[in-house]
């Protein structure tokens, strides 16, 4: 995934979060995960809403939240063992 895309940290900016993979809407109207390389014109990269989270080189503690077909960063709690 080299060239993908990055979510940003949402207190700094700083590129953090890789998208879960590639895929497209499928004619029933529900996303299709694809091939995590593939090109094709009608994949794009997305980002899967999970429980992981993404701690910021500025300290920060980020997730995934996904509402309809848009992906962003926000504020999570600590990992576990983290204060």
């Amino acid at each position: 995934m080299g060239d993908a895309p990055m979510l940003p940290c949402h207190s700094c900016g700083y590129k953090l979060i890789p998208p879960t993979g590639r895929g497209r809407m499928g004619r029933d109207e529900n996303f299709v995960w694809h091939r995590d390389a593939c090109k094709c014109r009608w994949c794009d990269w997305a980002w899967e809403e999970s429980a992981d989270v993404f701690v910021c080189l500025c300290g920060a503690v980020s997730k995934v939240a996904v509402d309809d077909d848009h992906a962003y960063s926000v504020k999570a709690s600590a990992p576990p063992g983290k204060p």
